[in-house]
């Protein structure tokens, strides 16, 4: 029997076998369930927290509302309960570890897959705030990775539940928390809405890209050199995401989601070909070698020039069409050589002499 880190919950049902992290307001357990033969996380609200009815009330309540919300973006809550002084939550495991993990271990995520998991999340994020749940605690540390590599988003409502100075007691977590908070929600958590997500969001982005917390992303300062450390379709989601005025970020998730998308659209087109000045040169092939089914060509008159093949025949414009082009773009690198110029023509032959005039046959004197 695998040993267990602390006493079973729910009358032996739940058997907590390893701690999966430490916040501010509770413990995650890996959990064995008794019952269903399945593994759980869950998560218990820290004794000293669980004394006051209003953030025991508020942790109940906001998981009654995710036990609602059935999304392949959130985690699923399938359990809640109190054991004497604890009060939990039973969850899905999920086993890949969280963003922040993935980061810690392999540094910044390339952008085309940071579109990917940010676009997961703020799906799911969606649901919930459709649902009238605003998270306040969106960081790479809440984004968890599920055994597909999808994104699956938890912890909601635990930042709602508690305020600044009961957090600022825990070692680590007000640095954590602190950098992806939006301005409003550091002077007031009851003033977040789901703005204060969307800057949340688009602080988690800039740590996926960059490796590096996100402080003050609002400053203009900071705003304008985010280029510098990004693609610049990303740093312009950044930039509107983190703006220090609610009202100018992305209204919505949906709003944000659509505005990561065209970015990952943007970084996956293929670059203007500077030698062209921004163009693509097309480059139209004659028909394949081999028997055709149409009448043989002339051969060329005397004395003209060989006739050019057709895969070097001059574009024409509709060969330029998009909805014509029968071949691959090719770079100026690598067009095809150019076709050998025709032979010379033989010299012209000199005019043979012209014939003198032959004389008229004689004819003899009739006689006398």
């Amino acid at each position: 029997m695998a040993e267990e880190v602390a006493d079973p919950l729910h009358n032996g049902r739940y058997r907590l076998r390893a701690v999966l992290g430490v916040g501010g307001m509770a413990t995650v357990y890996r959990a064995w369930d008794d019952l269903l033969q399945v593994e759980r996380a869950i998560k218990v609200l820290l004794p000293e927290l669980s004394q006051r009815r209003s953030i025991r009330e508020r942790f109940l309540t906001e998981a009654r509302t995710m036990a609602r919300l059935a999304h392949p973006h959130l985690v699923t809550v399938h359990d809640i309960g109190q054991d004497g002084e604890r009060v939990f939550m039973v969850m899905e495991m999920v086993p890949g570890g969280s963003v922040m993990d993935r980061i810690d271990e392999k540094g910044p995520i390339d952008p085309d897959a940071a579109c990917t998991l940010l676009m997961e999340g703020l799906e799911g994020l969606a649901v919930a705030h459709a649902a009238g749940v605003v998270h306040r605690d969106v960081k790479p540390h809440n984004l968890l990775l599920d055994a597909d590599g999808a994104v699956r988003l938890t912890d909601f409502g635990i930042a709602a539940a508690t305020d600044r100075t009961a957090s600022m007691t825990r070692t680590g977590t007000v640095m954590g928390t602190w950098a992806y908070m939006a301005p409003e929600q550091r002077a007031d958590a009851k003033r977040a809405d789901i703005r204060a997500d969307i800057y949340s969001m688009g602080a988690s982005l800039f740590t996926m890209l960059t490796g590096r917390e996100p402080f003050d992303l609002y400053v203009d300062q900071v705003a304008r050199n985010l280029h510098k450390e990004m693609p610049e379709a990303l740093a312009d989601v950044v930039r509107k995401a983190t703006r220090w005025e609610p009202e100018l970020r992305y209204l919505s998730a949906d709003e944000m989601r659509a505005a990561v998308g065209e970015a990952q659209q943007r970084l996956r087109a293929p670059a203007p070909d500077p030698l062209l000045g921004g163009a693509t040169l097309i480059w139209t092939r004659g028909p394949p070698a081999g028997p055709s089914a149409g009448p043989s060509p002339a051969p060329p008159a005397a004395g003209s020039a060989p006739a050019l093949p057709p895969s070097a025949a001059p574009l024409s414009a509709s060969a330029l069409s998009a909805s014509a082009l029968s071949a691959a773009p090719l770079s100026v690198g690598a067009l095809p050589p150019a076709p050998p110029s025709p032979p010379p023509l033989p010299p012209a032959r000199p005019a043979p002499p012209a014939a003198e005039p032959a004389s008229p046959p004689a004819f003899p004197s009739p006689s006398p």
